[in-house]
């Protein structure tokens, strides 16, 4: 009897572990599928799970049998949030110590990352800056006609000052004609008809053209990570040539990220890199932004040609 209860407590110590293990094991391949198939709630969700049961990320951790891959579910919590235009949540992801340390061993993660991270700050600064403070009323101290209400402060006279028979509306009295200064005639000069000097024209300012609004939205949707409302744009609603230029470069950003984060190479960049050569052909100059592009990103931009 004895010796079936110990061969009993040996099998559930040897299973329990096996339990847990599976508990993060599932919820952290559930997370994954979520985030291939776009699911950004579900896949913050599982990460978070997974988090619960095992906290501490691995740059190589063993899954079941001889399956070995990096253990990540801040990052992919992070991205999830980020995705989801939560970017206070992402950061609190990504900045938890183990996770960055874990990330710095994945140049490719940890640039994502770093994009990431950037974009997040910026929205949240933007958020949270002071409103511009409006202009001062002009003071009243001119009329409408063009009278002064006071010489020295800009304030009406005391009554004190004023003689008790004159009204306080009494208009003021012209000032002297001033006398024209005394002259010596000299030589007399034939006197000639004036003419006056050409008008200066103005000086022109460039009109702004603001950015279409289609623009602006996309702009906003690259930033949040919707990388698929990007890839289903229109360059022909851009409007000028170089915001059709502009729209071109985000849209070609969005699929080559997108296809990185499917895990996919080759001919899957082609129609990233066929948008780069039409951006490239509205616009010689454009260039991407290194302060909202990866370094991959315009490295790919700069070898295609």
């Amino acid at each position: 009897m004895c010796r079936n209860r110990l061969l009993l407590a040996m099998l559930l110590g040897a299973c329990l572990p096996g339990v847990a293990m599976a508990d993060w094991m599932r919820d952290y391949d559930r997370g994954l599928k979520a985030l291939k198939e776009e699911n950004w709630q579900e896949a913050e969700s599982g990460f978070r799970a997974a988090m619960r049961e095992k906290p501490d990320p691995q740059a190589r951790q063993r899954f079941q049998g001889q399956r070995y891959e990096p253990y990540l579910p801040q990052y992919y919590a992070g991205l999830a949030a980020w995705r989801q235009g939560n970017c206070s949540g992402a950061l609190e992801y990504w900045e938890q110590p183990k996770s960055a340390a874990t990330i710095g061993q994945l140049p490719e993660l940890k640039s994502e990352q770093e994009r990431g991270v950037g974009a997040c700050r910026a929205q949240l600064a933007a958020a949270s800056a002071p409103a511009k403070p409006t202009a001062p009323a002009p003071s009243p101290a001119t009329s409408s006609s063009g009278s002064v209400a006071s010489t020295t402060t800009g304030t009406a006279p005391s009554s004190s000052s004023r003689p008790a028979s004159t009204p306080a509306t009494t208009t003021p009295a012209p000032p002297p004609a001033a006398k024209p200064p005394v002259t010596t005639p000299s030589t007399p000069v034939a006197s000639r008809p004036s003419t006056p000097a050409p008008a200066k024209p103005a000086p022109t300012t460039p009109s702004r053209v603001a950015a279409p609004a289609v623009l602006k939205g996309l702009v906003d949707a690259y930033l949040a990570g919707r990388y698929a409302d990007l890839d289903k744009a229109d360059p022909a609603k851009a409007g000028d040539t170089t915001s059709r230029a502009q729209l071109l470069m985000l849209r070609a950003a969005a699929r080559y990220l997108q296809a990185e984060l499917d895990g996919r190479n080759g001919a899957a960049f082609d129609p990233a890199r066929s948008d780069v050569r039409l951006a490239k052909a509205a616009n010689a100059s454009l260039a991407p932004d290194a302060a909202m592009f990866p370094p991959r990103f315009r490295s790919f931009w700069q070898q295609t040609r």
